[in-house]
């Protein structure tokens, strides 16, 4: 499958490295992917960090200026699914898993007519250093915060955000309901 690395602006990451596991059927394809993702993270890093906001252009292979954005949280929004996120997170936080900050994430994005374009976080996996199956006392033994404070790229963007931390209470909330 094809790979290709992301710059993730100075960010704390163990691994780079992202898989393409689609049907790539020229380079082109696999250079859209990769500056897709990039300036995603960029739009993002720049809300987050520098009160900047940008979109993407009309054919989504650039960035500009999006002075009609007013928030770091709506600026993030238009390229990230913002409740996949925070469901990874929970989920995450809960069961503490080692691979989350360097491996075994599955983000999608929809480029179709229909779809969303956005980068959504799905299909959790990988769970067996967290869960037993391989003796890592480590991160069983916390009981602090785990998945805020590890080296996920994608986490250390929006970590210190309000609005990030509203959302995580209020899908704890609802879950607690359960």
């Amino acid at each position: 499958d094809p790979t290709f690395t992301m710059n993730h602006q100075g960010l704390p990451s163990g691994n780079n490295g992202y898989t393409i596991k689609s049907d790539i059927y020229a380079d082109s394809q696999i250079e859209f992917i990769k500056n897709y993702m990039n300036n995603a993270f960029y739009i993002a890093y720049q809300a987050n960090f520098n009160n900047t906001y940008y979109k993407f252009n009309a054919d989504y292979t650039g960035v500009e200026l999006a002075p009609e954005i007013t928030t770091a949280k709506q600026a993030v929004g238009n390229v990230i699914d913002l409740q996949a996120l925070v469901d990874m997170y929970v989920l995450n936080e809960i069961a503490k898993d080692l691979d989350f900050d360097w491996s075994s994430i599955y983000l999608s994005v929809n480029m179709t007519a229909e779809g969303n374009k956005k980068i959504t976080f799905e299909a959790p996996w990988d769970f067996d250093s967290c869960f037993g199956i391989i003796n890592r006392e480590n991160c069983s033994a916390t009981t602090d915060m785990y998945a805020a404070n590890n080296a996920n790229p994608w986490i250390q963007l929006v970590k210190d955000e309000d609005w990030f931390w509203d959302m995580v209470y209020e899908k704890w909330a609802e879950m607690k309901e359960y």
